[in-house]
């Protein structure tokens, strides 16, 4: 992290006359945050020199804020404070930081790849001021530098009941290698405590607040247990101290054998029953000294979060229908307001399959890859085009992500057991380190679905809100967020209780920030603007779609089967117009001429939009269809005529041509079926 300014900081506040009382609230908080801002209210008295005033505040600021409505850039004064404000950031390596009172205001072509604020982003605006590179209301006090220690524990097996074990606390040995022998209580994984705690019937035979309980209790010995064998007391008593200090402690366990990798750290209690991976000042990570280190230098913003979530069709796979709808949204809801001012970007694949995460990072470098899905020891369930399971290795993942010549920072792995060791050789997460993952956040064990949509909705916001974000710190907050949750609940009918132990991140090497805010910025996200087709048709492109992936699957293969057409049937407002305009799209790229009829669909109607559709490259072929006088019988049997030519070798267009008659329920058409949360069960008729 870069030095904060030891000092006052000084800040210009650059506004149009219209937005100076919201500036003045925000400069006032400023102020009280120890930062001295300059507003031309508290700064020219009547009688003074407008424009020497304004050259003093802009003399001597350390960081330009710029404050930006819709009206900001139609001010001459403002302009100029702009032109100046741009300068010095050109020439004279002075900060601006374009802050939002609009989310659509305009931004200078100049301060556009510039990382901004919104106006309410107080804290994140005092960091940025503080941490980023280098009547009056009162002065606070200047901020002091967040300390951070580092703490290292070293573990590697003496004998099968026997560790060694040695701690660093930044750089330095606290003690000699202490010998931490284990009891039977000791588990070497998370996934073999909890088959040995809740063994079936009993777990099945309690309620769920009994199981709650019991799941409290047991996961508090298992900690005290692993917190015998890691925090031996000389280390214990070197770390201990650290929590009660002002600063962050970065707790690291490190080693080179798979199986010590696994041990289930974050439920380790101290002796006084402190559980350091919910401590505030805490950031938890597991190091794996026999993967080589590949660091890279952190990628410029905004974030750029790649989802793929695995959801082959029902019948097809034997795992249970996990919620994916739920968890995408959950994702853009956390990342919501970073994307609305474009400090991050999401982009969904329509397919969980490594090929597509290949094209997507050979078009576009990310931060993150999330995946989600059903895991086991040493493999993850992803899917194929049809809809199949597709079981993917490590190596096979790797591959793709090698084959799109980019690299990837961290993997986040929503999906159960992949943390978890394949025999005694490794877990998913560790073979994705020795394949060259620079980090991984896995599961130690089974993760309930309501748990790993909350955990990845609180991960992905911490991380579009720090500064300069690391998995360590967005996963520690996370953790803790959720955890505090669960108990403020403290929901009777619980099945699970805690799962504050389950999430794991695993680094090869020194851990990096994922992305530099100070860097200039990538392009957005290349994506295609929807267009409405007739009858309010939403023309959908890849990743715009969110869920409805077995009807999607459904309907494409009813049309590219040759079946004479898809109703979509429903109530309004689940998705039916959605889903129609993605697979017009999709059919569109694979040579199928698409039309959309609303309203009034007559024969007459179908037949002027074949027409017009056909008219710009077979006009021989609409002319007749577009000939307003036709009775209906002939119309008809000029798309006979049209589709049967098509149908044959002898037709000399090489498209193919469907019609889409939206809500349409001829009994030929087959239905799609579609479940809606809030209509209750599936609607099988218009």
């Amino acid at each position: 992290m870069p030095d904060p300014i030891e000092r006052h900081p000084k800040v210009f506040c650059s506004h149009r006359g219209v937005d100076k009382p919201k500036v003045q609230e925000i400069a006032a908080k400023l102020r009280a945050a120890g930062i001295d801002a300059w507003v031309d209210a508290w700064e020219i008295g009547p009688g003074d020199d407008i424009v020497a005033r304004i050259n003093e505040g802009l003399a001597t600021y350390d960081v330009g804020l710029l404050f930006l409505s819709k009206a900001s850039l139609s001010s001459g004064w403002v302009n100029a404070e702009i032109s100046t404000l741009i300068y010095r950031m050109i020439e004279e390596r002075r900060r601006v930081i374009p802050v939002m009172i609009e989310a659509d205001a305009p931004i200078p072509p100049l301060l556009r790849p510039r990382a901004r604020l919104g106006s309410e982003q107080i804290d994140q605006l005092i960091d940025a001021i503080y941490y980023g590179r280098v009547s009056k209301p009162p002065l606070g006090p200047v901020r002091s530098q967040i300390r951070e220690r580092s703490f290292r524990i070293v573990l590697r097996t003496l004998s099968p009941n026997l560790l060694g074990v040695q701690a660093e606390l930044d750089g330095q040995a606290v003690a000699a290698e202490q010998e931490s022998r284990l009891a039977a209580d000791f588990h070497f994984s998370y996934q073999d405590f909890l088959r040995a705690v809740l063994p079936g019937g009993r777990a099945l035979a309690a309620t769920g607040a009994d199981v709650a309980a019991l799941r409290s209790a047991a996961l508090a010995h298992l900690g005290d247990a692993v917190g015998r064998v890691v925090f031996p007391e000389p280390i214990a008593a070197a770390f201990g101290p650290l929590l009660q200090e002002p600063g962050v402690v970065v707790l690291s366990f490190e080693t080179a054998e798979p199986r010590l990798l696994s041990i289930p750290f974050e439920a380790a209690r101290l002796a006084n029953g402190t559980v350091p991976a919910l401590e505030p000042s805490v950031r938890l990570l597991r190091r794996h000294l026999g993967a080589a280190a590949h660091p890279a230098d952190p990628l410029p913003g905004p974030l750029r979060l790649l989802v793929a979530v695995a959801a082959p069709d029902e019948g097809k796979t034997k795992g249970a229908v996990l919620d994916g709808e739920a968890e995408l949204q959950t994702i853009l809801d956390a990342l919501d307001q970073a994307r609305s001012y474009g400090n991050a970007e999401v982009e969904i694949l329509e397919v969980a399959h490594p090929d597509q995460i290949r094209d997507a990072l050979e078009a576009q470098s990310f931060h993150v890859l999330h995946l989600s899905g059903h895991g086991q020891a040493g493999k993850i369930e992803m899917e194929t085009e049809d809809g199949a399971p597709l079981l993917v290795t490590p190596k096979e993942l790797v591959d793709a992500v090698r084959a799109s010549g980019r690299s990837l920072p961290l993997v986040f792995l929503s999906a159960c057991h992949t943390a978890v060791l394949e025999s005694d050789t490794q877990s998913f997460a560790q073979g994705l380190l020795e394949q060259g993952i620079p980090a991984v956040v896995a599961m130690q064990a089974a993760v309930s679905d309501r748990y790993a949509t909350r955990l990845a909705g609180a991960f992905y916001g911490h991380l579009g809100r720090l500064e300069a974000p690391r998995a360590s710190h967005a996963l520690a907050l996370a953790r803790q967020e959720v955890e505090a949750e669960r108990q403020r609940a403290a929901r009777a009918a619980d099945p699970w209780g805690p799962e504050h132990a389950t999430p794991a991140l695993l680094c090869a090497g020194a851990e990096m920030p994922l992305l530099d805010r100070g860097l200039p910025l990538l392009q957005p996200l290349k994506r295609s603007a929807a267009t409405m087709a007739a009858g309010q048709v939403p023309i959908l492109s890849r990743g715009d779609l969110i869920g409805r992936r077995s009807e999607f699957r459904e309907i494409l293969g009813a049309l590219q089967g040759k079946k004479a057409g898809v109703a979509i049937l429903g109530i309004g407002g689940v998705g039916k117009s959605a889903l129609a305009g993605r697979a017009m799209t999709r059919l569109r790229d694979e040579g199928w001429t698409s039309i959309a009829v609303s309203g009034r669909r007559s024969l007459g109607e179908l037949t002027l939009g074949v027409g017009a559709a056909l008219l710009a490259e077979h006009a021989d072929l609409a002319a007749p269809l577009l000939r307003p006088e036709l009775p209906d019988e002939a119309r008809l049997q000029l798309l006979a005529n049209l589709l049967s030519a098509h149908a044959s070798s002898s037709c000399s267009t090489t498209s193919r041509t469907t019609s889409y008659w939206e809500k349409a329920a001829s009994s030929t058409r087959r239905q799609v079926r579609f479940w809606s949360r809030s209509a209750g069960p599936p609607c099988e008729a218009s």
